[in-house]
């Protein structure tokens, strides 16, 4: 992913719970700028050079489902050599969640056009990525 300029968009990614029968979010949605995308590809380099399988920052999505009902505490943006997610936790309760993970090459090609990426649905500007019930997020994302 090269230093190619794009307009800053809305990603949105399904989120699921990494305990059984915990609460969760169905989505999380990330503003993607350049700065997110230089720290997306700076971690991607960290975990290159120094050989790490995993590098993590504390970095939340612009915003979850259900975010004010379950009291979401600051997240963690984790990178690995091919792709990043965010996971966090209620504050409230008990078991963290997660995003699904997002392919870098994959982020790259939306960033420079969104609607190629066969893995992505695009409504009203906001990028829907690789949805397992694409109709299920999308439904819960614009009842908000």
């Amino acid at each position: 992913m090269g230093k190619t300029l794009f307009e800053p968009f809305r990603l949105v990614v399904e989120a699921h719970s990494v305990m059984e029968e915990a609460d969760a979010p169905a989505w999380a949605e990330i503003t993607v700028t350049p700065d997110f995308v230089s720290k997306v590809l700076h971690l991607r380099k960290l975990c290159s050079d120094e050989e790490l399988d995993i590098a993590g920052v504390h970095w939340s999505p612009d915003r979850w489902d259900r975010g004010d009902d379950l009291q979401i505490c600051p997240g963690t943006l984790f990178v690995t050599k091919d792709e990043f997610w965010f996971e966090a936790y209620p504050k409230h309760d008990w078991g963290n969640f997660e995003t699904k993970a997002v392919r870098i090459a994959d982020l790259d090609e939306i960033c420079r056009e969104k609607n190629k990426n066969k893995k992505c649905r695009v409504l009203d500007g906001i990028v829907f990525y690789d949805l397992l019930d694409p109709d299920y997020v999308i439904e819960s994302y614009f009842d908000l």
